[in-house]
């Protein structure tokens, strides 16, 4: 054995051990304190659990009466949705509409028809939520369709070459032009 790995054994050892109880040693915990009348120190030392571990098992069962949280209640925590079910299915709606809108404009549009105005964060997270990503836009995305570029080509094709005039950027949207993500 090495000396690096007899140094990395003394760390390892020197660290706390983190151990998982079962419900039936926190039922022995409130046994010992309700029953049979011992204090947390006590009941630290003949169980071998630390002070902290009984005074937590000891609060959770002061404050709810049981030794393990309802499930149910645990879907409930955190804040409660801004969004309600309407309102993302209105975001949905209008995406469907328009999968080119940015989160200000969803955000008008909420405002003006369901009275509603969230946050662009809260929108944005909605979204996610709702499985929609955000899109980063690309000069190639931007500009190549194959469909609509075969269908200029087939009218562009009846036309003289003396008939055409090109300009550049004949159509442009302004907002993209200064945001980088969709």
């Amino acid at each position: 054995m090495s000396n690096t790995s007899c140094k990395s054994n003394d760390a390892t050892a020197k660290q706390p051990k983190h151990r998982h109880y079962g419900k039936d040693l926190w039922e022995r915990i409130i046994y010992q304190q309700f029953s049979l009348g011992r204090k947390p120190a006590q009941i630290s030392h003949e169980l071998d659990i630390s002070l902290w571990v009984i005074q937590q098992t000891l609060q959770l069962w002061n404050e709810i009466g049981n030794l393990v949280h309802d499930p149910k209640e645990y879907a409930k925590r955190g804040q409660p949705m801004v969004l309600d079910e309407m309102a993302c299915n209105y975001m949905m709606h209008l995406l469907d509409e328009d999968p080119d809108l940015y989160l200000d404009e969803i955000a008008l549009e909420l405002t003006e028809t369901l009275g509603v105005t969230p946050a662009l964060s809260t929108i944005h997270r909605t979204l996610e939520m709702l499985g929609y990503s955000t899109k980063k836009l690309s000069e190639t995305a931007l500009e190549h369709c194959e469909s609509s570029r075969q269908d200029f080509l087939f009218k562009m094709s009846e036309e003289s070459p003396e008939q055409l005039v090109f300009i550049d950027e004949s159509a442009v949207n302004v907002l993209s032009t200064y945001r980088s993500m969709g």
